[in-house]
């Protein structure tokens, strides 16, 4: 009964931003991948009277004002904006600049586990961004490693003392060799703290008037929540949603170039 809210009309999209320290913020991917603008006149739902309502529709659609019509699909599967420019379909959500939306969807880490809440007129965007750990890393230290720390970090006993002093100086090659083994492993860990910070699984909504608090309710609580916690667990684990982000990043970046190569050839 919770979901029974939840559908095609209220629930447009999904999108993925991430945070990264080195690069800011990155719109990964939205789905689906085309969503159009929304026109947020009124509806008869909204109480508004449905003559009303057909000629509002009609008078937009005569004087061009109408969102959807601002961008229209060119041949070449480019868009062509307000301005002239063409973009490519995939950085655009609801009209909105995907570039744009990076920013705005990327919370602090005051928002770390809560219901972050975005309204872009006459959307609403909803998520539970999940933060980087306090450390800088996304794998968590066990329990093993933990107790290794602990009874490496024990002062040796009056015996093991006296094996130390008989014993001969290790060799001071294996002491550097040790030594870079021991850089490298900081430079990795360094290399891991500087990637990604943040992701954000966002829910793009469009709820009338009457539905904004039991969708926000219903979708948070069963849906959004859970998601987002499945990502950190995949992150944690396997740095699943790192590896993935930069795999989409990297083949919308190629695909942007081969359009852009076709349109130099053709012009």
């Amino acid at each position: 009964m919770a979901m029974s809210c939840v559908n095609k009309q209220n629930l447009l999209a999904v999108a993925l931003v991430i945070n990264r320290s080195r690069d800011g913020p990155a719109f990964v991917f939205h789905y689906p991948p085309n969503v159009l603008p929304v026109n947020n006149s009124p509806t008869a739902a909204d109480g508004a009277d449905p003559d009303d309502v057909s000629l509002d529709r009609l008078h937009a659609i005569r004087d061009g004002s109408s969102e959807a019509l601002k961008a229209h699909r060119h041949h070449d599967d480019l868009l062509m904006a307000e301005s002239g420019a063409q973009t490519v379909p995939w950085e655009r959500l609801a009209g909105f600049p995907t570039r744009d939306l990076a920013g705005i969807l990327t919370p602090a880490r005051s928002y770390h586990k809560k219901l972050f809440q975005l309204s872009l007129d006459p959307l609403l965007c909803i998520s539970y961004p999940i933060h980087v750990p306090e450390n800088g890393r996304w794998k968590r230290v066990r329990k093993v490693d933990k107790l290794r720390s602990a009874s490496a970090s024990k002062m040796p006993d009056e015996h093991e003392t006296e094996q130390q002093q008989t014993s001969p100086p290790a060799p001071k090659p294996s002491e550097s060799v040790r030594d870079r083994e021991v850089s490298k492993k900081d430079e990795a860990d360094d290399e891991k703290r500087s990637s990604m910070t943040m992701f954000n699984l966002v829910f793009i909504l469009n709820p009338k008037k009457n539905e904004v608090k039991d969708l926000v309710d219903a979708l948070y609580g069963n849906v959004v929540k859970k998601v987002n916690k499945a990502y950190r667990y995949s992150q944690q684990h396997s740095d699943f949603v790192w590896k993935e982000s930069k795999r989409i990043l990297a083949a919308k970046e190629k695909a942007r170039e081969d359009v852009h190569a076709a349109l130099d050839i053709l012009s």
